[in-house]
């Protein structure tokens, strides 16, 4: 028996952008470990140990990431918080220090956002032109439903950075680190899912003339 070939696929900036076209490398998901393992640790014993621990487990991830460009500089950005807020949590031996971390994150990627904004590259064109390449010939870095994304995710971050203050004083470290990402988690899903249909329209935008372009061209001439 003949096994079938599989169908070729067009480029994304060819046809309908699908979510396969994002490449999506789980081991991003390996940056939730450190805090994973902070909260286990520090729930069955000293805060230091569990600060400690969870830098290790930090490195770890940290050295086997494989990502590179912008998602790799973020993930540098990201790295640098833990592992200042493990020092803090460390010196003033606070679990609440430690679990801080993703507050200073909130901020630090809202001033990222503003800054690429500011120079006229918001981040949000960057990192998606980067997951799915086919678009960098159809949509400039500077299109502007990337601003328009990039402003989203600034105001996001700052929200979820104020919120997270007023859950961090009134509740504790442990308590915090659950409630904190189950607050966030859907509002970054909603906001990845605005991405997607925001782009894909832009995509059809963008490509309609050129096809219109294309069967004109085709037309004999009268």
């Amino acid at each position: 028996m003949t096994q079938e070939a599989e169908p070729i696929r067009a480029p994304a900036a060819e046809r309908r952008l699908e979510m396969r076209d994002f490449r999506f490398d789980f081991g991003v998901a390996q940056g939730g470990l450190p805090i994973l393992v902070f909260w286990i640790a520090n729930n069955m014993g000293p805060t230091q140990v569990a600060i400690v621990l969870a830098l290790a487990v930090a490195v770890v991830v940290f050295v086997r990431n494989r990502q590179s460009g912008v998602i790799r500089a973020l993930t540098v950005v990201s790295f640098a918080i833990v592992a200042a807020s493990g020092v803090a949590g460390l010196v003033l031996a606070s679990d609440k220090a430690f679990a801080a971390q993703n507050i200073v994150s909130d901020f630090a990627f809202a001033a990222i956002g503003l800054g690429s904004l500011a120079m006229r590259k918001p981040i949000i064109g960057v990192i998606t032109r980067e997951l799915i390449p086919g678009l960098r010939r159809l949509l400039p870095v500077d299109d502007r439903t990337f601003v328009m994304l990039t402003i989203g995710w600034v105001v996001l971050n700052l929200v979820q950075a104020v919120v997270r203050i007023y859950l961090l004083d009134v509740m504790s470290a442990n308590t915090y680190i659950i409630v904190s990402r189950v607050f966030a988690f859907p509002l970054n899903v909603a906001f990845i899912a605005a991405v997607f249909v925001l782009v894909s329209r832009r995509v059809r935008e963008e490509r309609l003339p050129v096809e219109t372009l294309q069967r004109e061209e085709l037309k004999p001439d009268a």
